[in-house]
């Protein structure tokens, strides 16, 4: 499912979004392009958020990449690298990645997953989905208010 970000309040870069969902409890990072400016952005943002999340909160967020964002460029796999490695070693919670289910999205759930797994925190679990609503649903299973299904 194919959410429309262009709606969202906090319109970042041409392609680049930041959403809050759930009372403020998880953030959306949409991203529709696969320009370096782009990708800037959306490192600069997530990394401003990591820094200031509170600490009493579970950091949840998405990062959801559309067709055209998804291309993983060796400038895009560098710059989410210094991201995932960057993120402060204190936080606690859940990432979720999806990416829309296009042709080779098996294999490039499997690299990111396994990405994911050596870069960030040991705190910070990490998802990737091919479905919006799925990857939504995993983060609001670790909201405060609500039992955690494992």
């Amino acid at each position: 499912m194919v959410k429309d970000l262009e709606d969202s309040p906090e319109a970042l870069v041409n392609g680049v979004y930041r959403q809050v969902s759930d009372a403020g409890a998880i953030v959306v990072y949409g991203v529709r392009v696969k320009a370096r400016r782009a990708t800037n952005r959306w490192g600069q943002m997530v990394m401003q958020d990591a820094e200031t999340w509170p600490d009493d909160a579970p950091y949840l967020t998405m990062h959801y990449f559309t067709e055209g964002a998804v291309e993983q460029t060796p400038y895009n796999r560098a710059a989410a690298t210094r991201m995932a490695r960057t993120i402060p070693r204190s936080l606690q919670g859940r990432m979720a990645v999806v990416i829309e289910d296009i042709p080779l999205a098996h294999m490039a759930r499997t690299f990111t997953g396994y990405m994911l797994g050596l870069l960030l925190p040991r705190g910070v679990q990490s998802a990737v989905f091919t479905d919006y609503d799925e990857g939504l649903a995993w983060l609001q299973e670790a909201l405060p208010d609500s039992p955690v299904l494992r």
